[in-house]
């Protein structure tokens, strides 16, 4: 009964951000700089997680949807931090709410941490639910100014490589987690934590960040060198962690799996991208007139 009422609960969550995100989405009339903003803002959450939940043990969630608790534990992270947090953000930010509504925002997200607190389905060791209510105000605040400065991406390439890169991390990470949740492909074994499936986040999130380093270099630059040196480095990669027995592979000849698997997924993301971008950077090119963002301050 009581993993049913948390699967729920989790579940009511992740429906919640699917609304705030679609109310917004269909809203903005600048949706491309509508995609970029929300996942540059959920890659932001999503290093914020890796620092406090995986690294320092601030909390635990508890939504009962996997048997394996610290891959439950991450499934839970990925429905705050991907879904209610940067979804609500990107609501207040498309609808141009003031500060009394970010306020009320975070108090309701710190109600629903009380509530799942007394639940027994979310866990805090040092954390404060005031945390909450502090780094969700700074984080609506920082989702206004950075939405404003998407409107000249084009001529902000740096702007332009830290959105693509936590994009791709976004996406890659989370695509990686659910291959071991799902499919149990792959594994990192690391002694860093007594948990081993801990210990498998934190090696697998630092592995993601630096696919998403090589895929930003590669998409950015436009080099072929680059996508050949960046090919040639994963495969190396991969080939050293297995003899090293950090990377255990589900099949035979995984590598080679592993490798294709990640080029189509990675050129799936480049055919994205580049039809993302490609208009915003066209604009700033050609000297048009850039429409006036939808959000004030």
């Amino acid at each position: 009964m009581k993993a049913k009422r948390s699967f729920l609960l989790y579940s009511c969550l992740w429906i919640q951000g699917l609304i705030f995100f679609y109310i917004a989405y269909k809203r903005n009339k600048d949706k491309k700089i509508m995609i970029i903003h929300f996942f540059t803002l959920t890659g932001l959450a999503y290093i914020f997680e890796y620092i406090v939940l995986v690294l320092l043990k601030a909390y635990r969630y508890y939504p009962k949807f996997f048997k394996r608790v610290y891959f439950d534990n991450i499934l839970g992270a990925s429905i705050s931090q991907f879904f209610i947090v940067p979804a609500i953000a990107t609501f207040i930010t498309n609808f141009k709410l003031k500060i009394h509504w970010k306020l009320f925002f975070s108090g309701y997200l710190m109600i629903i941490e009380i509530i799942f607190k007394k639940l027994k389905i979310y866990k805090q060791f040092w954390w404060k639910t005031i945390y909450t209510g502090v780094f969700t105000i700074v984080f609506f605040l920082f989702s206004d100014y950075f939405y404003k400065s998407l409107y000249r991406i084009g001529d902000k390439p740096l702007l332009k490589g830290i959105t693509v890169f936590l994009k791709s991390f976004t996406l890659y990470s989370t695509y990686m987690f659910y291959l071991v949740v799902l499919f149990n492909a792959y594994f990192f074994k690391v002694p860093w934590f007594k948990d081993g499936a801990r210990g498998h986040i934190a090696f697998a999130t630092l592995y993601s960040l630096f696919i998403s380093v090589l895929y930003t270099a590669i998409f950015v630059l436009r080099k072929k060198w680059v996508m050949v040196a960046s090919i040639g480095a994963l495969f190396s990669l991969d080939k050293i962690l297995v003899e090293l027995n950090v990377l255990k592979l589900k099949y035979n000849k995984s590598i080679i799996r592993n490798n294709l698997q990640r080029g189509l997924l990675l050129s799936l993301l480049y055919m994205f991208d580049d039809h993302l971008y490609k208009e915003e950077v066209r604009d700033q090119e050609e000297g048009e007139t850039v429409s006036q963002p939808s959000v004030v301050s």
